[in-house]
């Protein structure tokens, strides 16, 4: 489970960071939309987008041996990500792989161990 949390919030935080830095992700082609002004990246939306895509890729860092911390930076990630993005279609996929990374990572914390059979 915790495995699983890892790789959905490592390819949450790459097509995060894609999405901030202006790249397609929905196309097979990925082209680069070029900002339209060299200091656009250094707007404070930009940096909001880049740094809630980089608190689910310091989430996927720690989600092995701290579960709990772990998916509470990519809830904050997911979270981030959907407030900044303003609902572009190609932003759905890295909030919706967020989300469902920080919900593996505290299911597989506080799950109830089974007997095994």
């Amino acid at each position: 489970m915790v495995v699983l949390a890892l790789l959905a919030g490592l390819l949450a935080g790459a097509a995060g960071l894609a999405v901030a830095l202006g790249i397609d992700i929905t196309h097979p082609p990925l082209q680069l939309m070029p900002p339209t002004q060299a200091g656009e990246l250094l707007a404070p939306t930009a940096a909001a987008r880049v740094a809630a895509a980089a608190a689910t890729l310091i989430g996927v860092l720690v989600v092995w041996p701290q579960q709990l911390i772990g998916g509470t930076l990519m809830l904050i990630g997911a979270l981030g990500m959907a407030l900044t993005f303003e609902f572009q279609p190609d932003a759905a996929i890295p909030v919706l792989l967020s989300a469902l990374a920080a919900f593996l990572a505290v299911y597989s914390k506080l799950r109830v161990p089974h007997a095994h059979f």
